[in-house]
């Protein structure tokens, strides 16, 4: 009875240490994705807009609307934000990375918030959250012929 006593006090002992080397293991695996996080990503293939960059370009030219007070102040330059394409393609998390003004920088993310479903990006052939950084460039030209200013949304090829 004793030897059974000490054979499950043994067993109980060896199962907790084996418990909790594995735990440090696994700590260890984690600090080392958070210092390498790229290494151990594997392939990553970026979300698409569904139609392709030039009709993303279009959708943008299409509804932005140039704020008033940045028409009249002559505001021009870019605001660049970032948003999470999600494993069902759905744009989550708009964050502007880099401001123009309130309202431009506003106007950039109701934009982006409204266009459609995009293919989501992958990781080693998997769907996955995927973040996208996008530069919208907002642009004014008084036209020779008019008086009127053309908007113009512009931002460099992504493809």
């Amino acid at each position: 009875m004793k030897k059974l006593k000490y054979l499950l006090f043994s067993l109980i002992i060896l199962f907790l240490t084996a418990s909790h080397l594995q735990a440090q293991a696994y700590r260890l695996d984690v600090l080392k994705e958070m210092e390498h996080p790229s290494k151990n990503r594997g392939e990553v293939k970026m979300p698409v807009y569904p139609t392709g960059t030039d009709e993303m370009k279009r959708f943008i030219e299409m509804f932005l609307i140039y704020p008033k007070d940045a028409l009249q102040n002559k505001i021009e330059g870019r605001v660049v934000v970032q948003f999470i394409v999600s494993k069902e393609g759905n744009i989550n998390k708009i964050t502007v990375v880099r401001g123009l003004s309130p309202s431009c920088d506003k106007e950039a993310i109701r934009v982006v918030s409204i266009m459609p479903k995009w293919i989501p990006g992958e990781i080693n052939g998997v769907a996955a959250d995927i973040q996208y950084t996008l530069p919208i460039r907002f642009k004014f030209s008084e036209s020779e012929e008019t008086s009127n200013s053309n908007v113009i949304c512009d931002f460099p090829q992504i493809d």
